[in-house]
């Protein structure tokens, strides 16, 4: 991109994309594109109130369809005690 004063600017070429993180969009046959080229996708869930390993399977499902490589972390994992993560 050249140009960035009072005039416009003009892009000069697109670089082709690596990796794609799309999802369904409801009522149409073509995916959603949410980002593209992504080098790493951080999945982030807290574990004290809100956990959900469905939402962790799909985020993953997502991001691998993608070619995207993963990394997951837990949160708040202060808050939960050791007797009901153990049952």
């Amino acid at each position: 991109m050249t140009g960035l004063d009072s005039e416009p600017a003009v892009i000069h070429g697109i670089l082709p994309r690596k990796t794609l993180l799309k999802r369904k969009h409801s009522g149409k046959s073509e995916p959603q594109v949410i980002a593209a080229n992504i080098d790493i996708a951080f999945v982030i869930e807290s574990v004290d109130r809100d956990f959900n390993l469905n939402r962790f399977e799909r985020y993953l499902a997502i991001a691998n369809d993608g070619g995207i490589e993963t990394v997951i972390i837990l949160n708040k994992t202060d808050l939960v005690s050791p007797r009901s993560c153990c049952r």
